[in-house]
């Protein structure tokens, strides 16, 4: 259910409708003024409201102080997150998306940042701080049929080969889009402040995540067999966060 309110003329004005099926309005404002979808307006006890997957829009609430705590409440739960969003944007990201330099896709943070795209034959570079050691195994692989871009496509790793990039000292979350060829595989990280990490991870779920202390070296993810690495992300932790 879903009960956004907006002013009109000074008014409140509430607009409700059931997501799926009918249900019971969920606030008694006495009687008010309701016009459904279809223009049509009447005066209803909004205690016995029922609503359906079409929008009414309520005003003239008899009861209309009742809604004061409940505005104040969305207009604090409102600037909490525009506060949190605000913080996630600040926070320093890595990303990258590997098989294709023109399917990349990306993630939200705070706003949406767009990976930085990798292919196959992009090695090691000390001056770009990222790339493949020695280099990836085959050439890009591209799944069409996957409408998403940060999962169609992929970049072969395999025991001795590395993706290295750089990052800031700091303490992050490493989450990686990687599936191994057998049913399960280990991700190692390297370069971390703590020691070389690693992670299992499945081939049906395709996903690891692990918390990482970077240092002054860049960061390295190897795998113990051959795998698809789709997508990786080292994302800053925010400051307060366990």
């Amino acid at each position: 259910m879903r009960v956004p309110a907006w002013s009109r003329g000074g008014k409140t004005i509430l607009t409700a409708w059931a997501l799926e099926g009918t249900a019971p309005f969920p606030l008694k404002l006495g009687k008010a003024t309701v016009t459904d979808s279809f223009g049509s307006r009447r005066e209803v006890d909004t205690a016995s409201l029922a609503l359906t997957v079409f929008p009414v829009y309520i005003r003239d609430m008899a009861d209309a102080g009742s809604l004061d705590p409940l505005l104040a409440k969305a207009r604090k739960e409102e600037e909490e997150r525009k506060a949190a969003l605000q913080q996630q944007a600040a926070l320093k990201a890595y990303l990258f998306d590997f098989g294709s330099m023109d399917k990349v896709g990306g993630l939200v943070i705070g706003d949406f940042r767009k990976c930085l795209p990798v292919i196959a034959r992009n090695t090691w570079d000390e001056a770009k701080g990222y790339g493949f050691v020695p280099s990836a195994a085959l050439e890009d692989d591209d799944q069409a049929w996957i409408g998403d871009a940060m999962e169609r496509d992929s970049c072969r790793l395999a025991k001795g080969i590395q993706f290295r990039f750089r990052a800031d000292a700091g303490k992050y979350v490493l989450r990686a889009g990687v599936v191994p060829f057998e049913a399960e595989g280990r991700l190692s990280i390297g370069g971390t402040a703590g020691g070389t990490a690693s992670v299992e991870v499945s081939k049906e779920k395709g996903l690891v995540e692990v918390e990482v202390q970077v240092g002054d070296q860049p960061l390295s993810v190897e795998m113990d067999g051959y795998a698809s690495l789709r997508w990786l992300a080292l994302i800053e932790k925010a400051p307060g966060d366990e």
